[in-house]
């Protein structure tokens, strides 16, 4: 672990965060920052934002026990979402990330997955990443390849559910009822299907990344919802099939045009420019510690 990962640089726990009024700069960390217990009471006059989800939460937290926000319950724009970022290859061991740390968040203004261009972030990525590499990466497609999506002749969709809590705090359903959604879509559309739940860290780290299952060319496309799923699938040159809210801008097929048996296949290029919108909302943890977040945005 990087000393970047370490939770002692913020102190803070999962939940929702407004900024002090004491606060004389935009370093995000516990100093600067206080639990907010009614989001539906700010008003943008302070800053905001979400770390993660509540339920996740600890004894010693603030928010234990304490019931989930629903992000929609701000009445205002002044808020960001922090959880891991929409480019998963970034956590990835690679030469920026010899540990494969956490070192890397999303924080994305005012929604929980990027659906629109508000920067862009490919340059100061790429400077960052040849400081952490010494050199040895200049780009971030050295370490997230991207390839055009196209279409083979596999019958079989790849569904791969968010985590089950998702479902019922955001979308007010099931993963079960979900997946049976799922499921019986692809049956009656004459498709096979294979589920992919949730991994764990360190079992993803010994090659079996989404994009190490995609690569044995067994899959069509996979459908998601609520997660970088379809963003990593559509990298690795696959269609990505959506249900609901997603991090793949134009680029994933919703599923009522899948319904017409139609799969979107992006370009390379046009991946790439997606990207660098996503590396717009993306900050290694330094620059959220240390406020250069704020001059960045």
């Amino acid at each position: 672990m990087s000393e970047w990962a370490k939770k002692d640089k913020h102190g803070l726990h999962w939940g929702h965060w407004i900024r002090k009024e004491s606060a004389t700069d935009w370093c995000i960390h516990r100093g600067n920052y206080e639990p907010c217990f009614d989001i539906s009471g700010t008003d943008g006059s302070r800053h905001c934002f979400k770390l993660g989800n509540e339920w996740e939460s600890k004894p010693q937290s603030p928010f234990y026990g304490k019931q989930f926000q629903h992000p929609r319950n701000y009445t205002h724009d002044n808020w960001h979402f922090w959880d891991n970022p929409e480019i998963p290859q970034l956590m990835w061991r690679n030469p920026a990330n010899p540990t494969a740390s956490k070192d890397w968040i999303r924080w994305v203004p005012s929604e929980i997955l990027t659906s629109k261009h508000t920067a862009s972030g490919s340059d100061r990525i790429n400077k960052r990443l040849k400081h952490l590499s010494k050199g040895r990466v200049t780009a971030w497609q050295e370490i997230a390849p991207v390839r055009s999506v196209s279409i083979n002749s596999s019958k079989t969709v790849l569904i791969v559910p968010s985590s089950e809590p998702n479902y019922p705090n955001y979308y007010g359903t099931t993963q079960s009822e979900w997946l049976q959604d799922q499921i019986q879509m692809l049956l009656d559309m004459g498709f096979d299907y294979e589920i992919r739940f949730k991994q764990g860290r360190k079992s993803r780290s010994l090659g079996n990344e989404l994009t190490d299952q995609l690569r044995s060319g067994k899959y069509v496309a996979t459908i998601s919802q609520h997660s970088v799923a379809a963003q990593e699938t559509i990298m690795a040159g696959y269609p990505a099939i959506v249900t609901g809210p997603h991090p793949a801008g134009e680029l994933a097929t919703p599923v009522e045009e899948f319904r017409h048996k139609h799969l979107r296949t992006p370009t390379a290029y046009e991946t790439v420019e997606w990207c660098d919108t996503l590396l717009g909302n993306c900050y290694h943890k330094q620059e959220i510690f240390e406020g250069s977040w704020k001059d960045a945005s």
